[in-house]
């Protein structure tokens, strides 16, 4: 059992013998999300969550291994539980795109993990019980048990990819800067009739909807294939 998968699924790293704790998991974890947050993950090290918890770094050593354990526990932390879906009405696809802007809540609360959700890694219980809700909510229709991990995985991979859009200021200007193309458009007429336009100006929540729609919509397709063969 690695050491990222004790702290998040056995029975926590014990302390080692010594005096009696002064600080808990709990307690390490708050303190470096806290950090993280306000200066990203780069800032983030046990030396760090030490100085605002006014303990000794050693000490840290007690509870968790180093930083990247540590990072797990703050993943799962901020994740958090899955949003209730049972009663929300009419079937799958306003359950799925709840959970789906949840998902988004949590990377605009914490642009950080952002960084360690695309990476190979221990996932803890609170992010599979995002998994399992999701999961549940297509168990009901005639997708696959294949066809539902591939709808997750790709509803995921969206909700991830367009997060960026929200978190970095709540205007997603594509890959250009609108304003500073204008006077350079010229020669490029459906660049020039788009910004015109307008749409390369649309607000955040705009173009996640739209692209998570979009997505929502292929999955509808790919349910009533199934059902078309059923």
């Amino acid at each position: 059992m690695s050491r990222s998968t004790e702290l998040l699924w056995g029975s926590r790293i014990r302390a080692k013998p010594g005096p009696r704790p002064a600080l808990s998991l709990e307690q390490i974890t708050t303190a470096a999300v806290a950090i993280a947050d306000a200066e990203g993950l780069a800032r983030l090290s046990m030396g760090a969550v030490a100085q605002r918890l006014g303990s000794g770094t050693a000490s840290l050593y007690r509870y968790v291994p180093g930083k990247a354990e540590l990072v797990d526990v703050m993943v799962d932390t901020v994740v958090g539980d899955p949003p209730p879906l049972d009663d929300i009405p009419g079937g799958w696809r306003p359950k799925l795109d709840r959970w789906a802007r949840g998902s988004l809540a949590v990377f605009t609360r914490h642009p950080w993990a952002l960084q360690v959700v695309t990476q190979r890694r221990v996932v803890g219980p609170r992010e599979l019980a995002w998994f399992e809700t999701a999961l549940r909510v297509l168990a009901k229709t005639k997708l696959t048990q294949r066809d539902m991990v591939d709808v997750i995985t790709t509803v995921n991979g969206y909700v991830r990819g367009a997060a960026p859009l929200v978190t970095g200021g709540g205007t997603a200007e594509g890959p250009f800067d609108a304003d500073a193309l204008r006077p350079f458009v010229t020669d490029y007429p459906a660049v020039a009739a788009a910004l015109d336009a307008g749409a390369l100006d649309p607000s955040a929540e705009q173009t996640f909807t739209v692209g998570l729609n979009l997505v929502l919509d292929g999955v509808d397709r790919l349910l009533r294939r199934r059902i078309s063969v059923a």
